[in-house]
């Protein structure tokens, strides 16, 4: 559950603990998280050293952008890119 977003983790330990009941604002949000779930995210590491490889000279706003998408679609190559949740590590 770490990997979802804090909206989400929150909904759904909310409903396992009693917080909240299903219904019907509710009830699709539950589903889509638990199948999220049942057929797994990924979880991409980024870290500092790869990070400092990537941007290891000055580069402007827009080059910046262009190097840190280039990375992300390195690190993310073969991988179904709707599973995938990024963290620093």
């Amino acid at each position: 559950m770490v990997l979802l977003d804090d909206d989400t983790r929150n909904l759904l330990t909310d409903f396992k603990s009693g917080a909240i009941e299903l219904a019907r604002n509710n009830a699709l949000r539950i589903r889509n998280a638990i199948m999220d779930l049942q057929q797994g995210l990924e979880k991409v590491e980024l870290n500092q050293e790869s990070l400092k490889t990537t941007f290891n000279k000055p580069l402007t706003p827009d080059e910046a952008i262009e190097a840190f998408r280039n990375y992300v679609d390195q690190i993310a190559r073969g991988k179904e890119r709707d599973k995938i949740r990024i963290i620093m590590k």
